[in-house]
């Protein structure tokens, strides 16, 4: 467990020890340019001697309902596995690598998680798993909002209360947005803006050279992933990968406006 939390906090998280076992050995605080995230992690630490398979992969059972407990769990769930010949960490995401439904479905009392050199738990891999996490949080915040303002809207709410709810989801975005550095202030990051430079031109030869017909959402949906991959290493869920280019551009077009329309030239095509 020492291990465990020794990389941790070298990521820039705070863990504490859980007194009382229900499960998780760890409770994790995240940080974010100096304030708590908004959610916290949860950690099991299990230790174990592993032996590397002919095929070079680390192999360990797990119980079949705790691993339906943890993918069950709204809580982030990381399980950590320190080996004792070699002293390292491995982890995996239990949500990542079963379903809920594969889990309540088989007869088994066990199954066996398959361990990869990929799979070592370090600074760098602790850091990406935190981002994976904030940008989870993020989609679940939107998604709850949303599904809200469409389960008022069945309802036959008021369109101003429909409006008040999804103007929640939207600040969801912003903050998402203001996290990984699209947004500073009232300005769209410098690095962001060189990114519409570089995509509109690039996808604006494509619709001369190759009759395609990119659009300036495009334009914003492909710099919003290539940012969010450089900062985090990971993907967007579609509903932050939609909205956040959304949001982005209605900022964007306000704050930079001779920027957008240089942007939405570079893809026009002249007849």
């Amino acid at each position: 467990m020492l291990a465990t939390s020794s990389i941790l906090n070298r990521a820039g998280a705070l863990t504490e020890s859980i007194r009382n076992d229900y499960g998780e050995d760890l409770l994790v605080q995240t940080h974010l340019n100096g304030f708590a995230d908004d959610f916290r992690l949860l950690v099991q630490v299990k230790g174990t001697a592993l032996k590397v398979g002919p095929d070079g992969v680390r192999k360990i059972r797990l119980n079949v309902d705790h691993l339906r407990r943890w993918v069950s769990q709204a809580d982030p769930i990381l399980v950590c596995v320190f080996d004792d010949l070699t002293g390292l960490v491995y982890a995996f995401a239990p949500n990542e690598r079963f379903s809920l439904w594969s889990l309540s479905t088989t007869s088994k009392k066990t199954m066996t998680i398959g361990l990869l050199e990929s799979d070592e738990f370090n600074e760098r891999t602790a850091t990406r798993f935190i981002w994976w996490c904030r940008i989870g949080h993020w989609s679940r915040m939107f998604s709850w909002y949303e599904s809200h303002a469409n389960y008022h809207e069945m309802q036959g709410g008021k369109r101003s209360d429909f409006r008040k709810v999804e103007r929640e989801g939207n600040i969801v975005v912003l903050n998402f947005l203001k996290s990984v550095g699209v947004i500073e202030k009232d300005v769209i990051a410098e690095e962001f803006r060189q990114k519409i430079i570089h995509c509109s031109t690039n996808l604006g030869a494509d619709n001369k050279n190759k009759s395609t017909d990119f659009q300036i959402e495009d334009v914003f949906a492909l710099a919003l992933l290539g940012h969010v991959d450089d900062l985090c290493g990971v993907g967007l869920p579609s509903n932050l990968f939609v909205n956040g280019q959304r949001v982005c551009a209605v900022f964007f077009k306000s704050w930079h406006s001779a920027e957008w329309l240089d942007a939405k030239q570079r893809l026009a095509v002249v007849a």
